[in-house]
């Protein structure tokens, strides 16, 4: 499949555009369900929360806060006093009661910070409380040090972000799609849970979201497909730079650790080396692990006398010290992104292969002059070597 990136069509741009335009206070207010903008012409738009998560101050509070803005530490604060953001949200955005009383919020946005992580990051950003001398000399007894910020710090940056579909329309959606394209968008499926950044199966179904495309599936209403072009809107819109560099990465022959679960694709044609050549495997579904291991399920053509396909399993673990691995040097590799000669010999060698779905002489070297091939009642067996096609005939 061709992957080049998504350029956002016109429906796709005007949907974009007025969800996030309503992305902030606004976005965030509670409409009872007998409100007009409940009518159906109502812009579909999608929510961005912030959460809080802390691995260093056991006295913080409970992590279940959702903030309207992006949290940071403020001027006064120390160095041991909350990540935060400004406005609580009050209710429940998650909940199946705010997606009946919005129906025009298709998704939710959580992106979570790690406040420890934050801490580290701001560490030169505070400055030391002036003190006494004597005041000094028990702080350095008890290995304390006074900072503060003299004025707001940063904004954090995300450590984490997923997407809950709240909506019926999109969570439809997506199963159309998913039902018209069964190796794709596994993720998207409400039992899984949460589509998780940076969203890989959006990144190799970029040309599958186009408008065109969900133009020819007819179980795909207007409905679903204004919240369908929404979330894929935001997806390509948050990951252009991240999905950028994976594409350059790929096309230069190598591949990093971040960009490592976009590198196989549904239905990609993978390669392993062997020690009688290089074996090809289509692959079905990809699925990455919580420890960043690949797991491919792939089927190949096996021969025992009589074609059938051969399924297995491959799970390619990020084993590399290095940051950044030639791609040929893994145990599988997209053969799109292999040699022109490896791809040329390959489809020599499948040419030769599929012929031998029918009888066919290859060969024959007659034991004397004078021997003549005769009939027989019994079927040719065959025999695939590595260097072609053996015939026994009686």
């Amino acid at each position: 499949m061709n992957r080049p990136s998504l350029p956002a069509g016109r429906e796709m741009k005007r949907a974009f555009d007025n969800a996030s335009s309503l992305v902030g206070e606004d976005a965030h207010r509670k409409r009872p369900k007998n409100d007009p903008m409940h009518q159906s012409n109502t812009p579909l738009r999608f929510l961005v929360v912030h959460k809080v998560l802390c691995s260093r101050h056991n006295n913080h509070p409970p992590e279940s806060e959702l903030y309207k803005d992006t949290p940071r530490l403020y001027r006064g604060d120390d160095r041991t006093a909350q990540l935060r953001g400004t406005t609580i949200l009050e209710e429940d955005v998650l909940s199946e009661e705010f997606a009946e009383e919005n129906p025009d919020v298709s998704f939710i946005v959580i992106r979570e910070y790690d406040c420890g992580v934050y801490h580290d990051a701001a560490r030169d950003q505070f400055k030391h409380i002036p003190v006494s001398d004597n005041m000094i000399h028990v702080l350095r007894k008890f290995k304390v040090q006074l900072t503060m910020l003299n004025e707001d710090a940063s904004e954090a940056n995300p450590v984490a972000e997923r997407i809950a579909l709240i909506s019926e329309g999109v969570s439809s959606g997506m199963k159309s799609v998913r039902s018209a394209y069964p190796s794709y968008f596994l993720s998207s499926d409400p039992a899984i849970g949460d589509l998780m950044a940076p969203y890989p199966d959006f990144y190799h179904g970029r040309t599958i979201l186009t408008e065109e495309s969900l133009d020819s599936l007819g179980d795909l209403d207007e409905e679903q497909k204004g919240h369908v072009v929404l979330l894929s809107g935001y997806v390509q819109s948050s990951c252009a730079s991240d999905y950028k560099e994976a594409d350059e990465q790929f096309q230069h022959g190598v591949v990093s650790k971040m960009h490592f679960d976009k590198l196989f694709s549904p239905e990609d044609i993978v390669i392993r080396s062997t020690e009688a050549g290089p074996r090809a495997y289509c692959v079905r579904r990809v699925e990455t692990t919580p420890l960043r291991i690949v797991r491919l399920d792939c089927w190949s053509w096996a021969f025992d006398g009589k074609f059938y396909q051969d399924h297995s399993r491959w799970d390619i673990p990020w084993s590399a010290r290095a940051d950044e691995v030639s791609i040929d040097s893994l145990l599988l590799y997209p053969l799109r992104l292999g040699s022109t000669r490896l791809r040329n010999q390959l489809h020599e060698r499948g040419k030769v292969y599929w012929e031998f779905r029918n009888r066919k002489m290859v060969e024959y070297n007659s034991l004397s002059s004078g021997f003549e091939l005769q009939p027989v009642s019994r079927a040719p067996r065959y025999y695939l070597t590595t260097t072609g096609l053996t015939i026994t005939l009686g």
